[in-house]
């Protein structure tokens, strides 16, 4: 019996399974070792009655981004459940392997945040620094709320979409500006407001995405070598919800994309059951 981890910042999902079979299956809160140190202790949350019959651990996590983050990982682990066979790895590889099996292609997660790699089918070749959501990460929702609150305040919204983004996010709430900057996460604050989009005017839903996946293939995807020779695969809330205009973009700009998945975790539990001796 193999358990499968598969953890974002808000929540992560544990999956106890065999070659044919999920066992069980739990949700419990996200893991990020890097943004939030304490959030490792959600390992111990998990409960099995036979737990002791696990044999391998498949974590893929957001934060794991040093060997001081992989340790800690590591190390709740051990605590938990012993000595075991543990698989630490990174959320870009667990979408890597879940959208692109056996491919080479350019991976992309599109969420809150943005990432992208070359992978080869078995491995990712060449992996560009994440300079985070201040510097870069073109694409994400932190970067679709980002340019709808900067539409608003220099009134650059139609009257109808300025008077709805009021109703819903200013009216009551204080100024936002400061809750901007008073936030202990202004990354997932202003990742919130790309759900605006699902409301607003359609005029506006293709002005922002037109520019924020403009930005991403410009200026997101650029850092790695010889991107025209390959396809496209997607994991992520923001592309599954805005496909149709990230695949318009793409085409715009004479790019190829195969699949986008919203999650990847039945993908992923896939590419490891066919693997089981």
């Amino acid at each position: 019996m193999n358990l499968l981890v598969e953890s974002g910042a808000t929540k992560s999902s544990w999956l106890l399974f065999d070659q044919q079979k999920v066992i069980d299956k739990q949700v419990h809160s996200g893991i990020n070792p890097t943004s939030n140190p304490h959030s490792i202790r959600t390992v111990y949350d998990f409960s099995y009655g036979t737990a002791d019959q696990i044999e391998e651990v498949y974590y893929y996590g957001a934060g794991i981004s040093s060997p001081e983050s992989k340790n800690a990982i590591e190390q709740v682990f051990t605590d938990k459940f012993g000595p075991l066979k543990l698989h630490c790895n990174n959320d870009i590889l667990a979408a890597s392997r879940a959208v692109s099996d056996s491919q080479e292609s350019i991976v992309s997660i599109l969420g809150t945040g943005a990432n992208s790699v070359l992978y080869d089918g078995n491995e990712i070749t060449i992996a560009p620094r994440s300079l985070g959501y201040m510097i870069s990460e073109y694409g994400s929702g932190c970067h679709i709320g980002r340019v709808l609150i900067q539409k608003y305040l220099h009134h650059q919204m139609s009257e109808g979409d300025t008077n709805l983004f009021t109703q819903l996010y200013i009216e009551g709430q204080g100024d936002l500006v400061n809750r901007i900057y008073a936030s202990e996460r202004p990354n997932y604050f202003m990742a919130s407001f790309t759900k605006f989009l699902l409301e607003s005017s359609v005029t506006l839903r293709e002005e922002v995405l037109d520019e924020v996946f403009e930005a991403f293939f410009r200026k997101q995807i650029p850092v790695l070598e010889n991107i025209a020779q390959y396809s496209f695969n997607f994991v992520g809330s923001v592309a599954k919800a805005f496909e149709k205009e990230l695949r318009r973009k793409a085409a715009e700009l004479n790019y190829e994309i195969d699949t986008v998945c919203g999650d990847p975790l039945d993908r992923l539990l896939a590419y490891h059951q066919k693997r089981i001796e």
